[in-house]
């Protein structure tokens, strides 16, 4: 487990990576198999933590790690981290394609679990993960992470170019998940 966050109710959801083909997962209908050597995952706890209400893998044959989660006020839970498969599983995405050497990934999960509203890539053509996400009032996800990309995609930025071999990036993706409101590198070279 890498992520946790609260809903409203108090009901716990974690992310974090998972390479168990034995996870618990609750639900006949959802994603219920592992597809690669670990898969990202949410995990919803119920507050008094007598109840796993609901349990997913998340990622694609390669490797997928969840590094950040966030829960809106609607009960949506959004996963952010980091893939290095080319059939992630993508739904209204903005980037619906694999880009690197691995790359970001949002993934807005709803309140029963299933299905995505949204999941998409964000990268460049070298390393690219999220780290962390939180959700705005608007429904706007705002993400960070690392890049080694060149081409990382830039909107609106105040550092449209990777300043070194590695960069943190700030990115925010609109309510629907399909395109960007802005996304700019942020340190460097170091």
């Amino acid at each position: 487990g890498y992520a946790i966050a609260l809903d409203a109710a108090n009901n716990a959801y974690v992310t974090g990576s998972t390479e168990s083909g034995s996870f618990s997962v609750p639900s006949t209908i959802k994603r219920t198999s592992r597809s690669g050597v670990s898969d990202a995952y949410l995990a919803k706890i119920r507050n008094d933590g007598q109840e796993l209400i609901d349990t997913e893998y998340i990622g694609g044959k390669i490797m997928e790690t969840g590094y950040g989660i966030a829960v809106d006020g609607a009960g949506n839970a959004y996963i952010a981290g980091e893939t290095f498969s080319w059939d992630f599983p993508v739904k209204n995405a903005a980037y619906p394609k694999f880009s690197g050497y691995s790359d970001a990934f949002v993934t807005k999960i709803a309140p029963a679990g299933d299905p995505f509203v949204y999941s998409t890539y964000i990268g460049g053509s070298d390393l690219d993960g999220a780290r962390a996400i939180d959700i705005g009032s608007d429904g706007s996800a705002h993400i960070t992470g690392l890049t080694r990309s060149r081409n990382f995609p830039v909107k609106n930025a105040f550092k449209p170019v990777n300043p070194g071999l590695i960069s943190s990036f700030y990115t925010r993706l609109e309510p629907s998940g399909k395109s960007l409101n802005l996304s700019t590198y942020l340190t460097g070279p170091g």
